[in-house]
């Protein structure tokens, strides 16, 4: 489908609202560039197609200063960053990235400080103009497809586990596993992308874990960001790396994910330490339309691709009953990591030929691993 029908209303916005347009642009060129490329659109998943690589643990020193912290990272891995921003921008129409490029110096207007500075680091490391490094992590923000789940077992810990689902290049040999330092110590863990500053997928030892799926429901995607930028939605990835950064219980993360204010729907799956410490929670822009928590013994665990849990998935994209029925064939008593693992996220089509990376998490445990998939063999 041709996404040229929402580009004159976007050229008008950049003329009317210059402090507004860029995010808003890169909102309107993420929904073109979804249109306009269907692989991206997760649809009848197929086999994956190569092996699992464990994914490499990487320190970021957030004493070090902003712009600082992630130059070792992103510089081993520019070509590769370049490899994705150039195929990204491939999608964007064309008269629109001068103007995204000339509009980056705005961004502290969109993105809250220290991760303004940041992406302006990222850049830097990775040689590449601050609009591309901006516009990529906007994409990373709204393009996934995915699957969560939270367990919780009898007298043990909850566990988190996922699959990440992208159909860009060069994902796996992007993909790191964070230790988030403060004072020399461990704070926290996430797994992401070199260059990318958000998070997907993290955990706080001894406190909560994380992971956001796409949610995907039908509307005008030009309309509702147009509306939650106006009224100052937040990045999400932005928004849960500050829970890890800032927070320190389940509680106050469960309340802060159902009422933050964001730019894009989504669900957003918390785990806890034990018990019924664990929900999904269904976001609407404004706030949570739903939150499904753990109901021990009964419901001991949650499963949430990228459709309303209360709803039929999709014939096209079906992974959710799978899932569910592997998770039915362990129990309350006896659900464990190695379980979660190789006997649902490593079986198709919960493992498939998009999959990136698999992510297993216990904030009581003190686990948190992961591996990248379909790697060449």
């Amino acid at each position: 489908r041709s996404p040229s029908p929402r580009l004159p209303f976007a050229l008008i916005a950049l003329t009317a609202m210059p402090r507004l347009s860029l995010l808003l642009l890169l909102l309107v060129c993420a929904t073109a560039f979804c249109s306009a490329a269907p692989s991206l659109r997760f649809g009848d998943p197929q086999p994956a197609n190569g092996t699992a690589k464990p994914i490499p643990t990487v320190t970021v020193d957030l004493d070090a200063a902003p712009q600082d912290r992630w130059t070792h990272v992103v510089a081993p891995h520019a070509q590769d960053i370049k490899k994705v921003v150039d195929y990204v921008l491939n999608f964007l129409p064309k008269a629109l990235i001068p103007e995204v490029m000339k509009l980056a110096g705005d961004l502290d207007k969109f993105v809250e400080e220290p991760y303004a500075s940041e992406i302006s680091g990222v850049a830097k490391a990775a040689g590449l103009p601050l609009g591309d490094i901006f516009a990529l992590n906007m994409f990373y923000d709204i393009t996934c497809a995915c699957t969560s789940i939270v367990a919780s077992r009898q007298d043990g810990p909850v566990y988190h586990v996922r699959n990440l689902d992208y159909d860009l290049p060069a994902m796996q040999s992007l993909t790191v596993n964070v230790a988030f330092t403060k004072g020399g110590n461990v704070s926290h863990h996430a797994i992401t992308f070199a260059g990318y500053v958000g998070v997907l997928t993290g955990m706080k030892p001894g406190a909560f874990s994380l992971s956001v799926d796409e949610r995907d429901i039908p509307g005008n995607q030009f309309q509702n960001a147009y509306e939650a930028l106006v009224k100052g939605g937040k990045s999400l990835a932005i928004a849960l790396r500050a829970l890890l950064d800032q927070e320190t219980s389940y509680a106050a993360v469960l309340h802060k994910v159902a009422t933050e204010h964001l730019i894009a729907p989504s669900y957003i799956i918390v785990g806890g330490l034990d018990g019924n410490e664990g929900a999904v929670v269904t976001r609407d822009r404004q706030n949570a339309s739903d939150v499904w928590p753990l109901d021990v013994p009964t419901n001991f665990f949650r499963v949430e691709t990228n459709y309303d849990h209360n709803k039929p998935p999709p014939a096209h994209d079906n992974r959710r009953d799978p899932a569910n029925k592997r998770m039915n064939e362990t129990s309350y008593a006896l659900v464990n990591t190695t379980y979660l693992y190789q006997d649902v996220l490593a079986l198709f089509p919960t493992l498939n030929s998009h999959t990136v990376y698999s992510a297993v998490m216990s904030a009581k445990a003190n686990v948190f691993y992961g591996y990248t998939q379909n790697n060449s063999n």
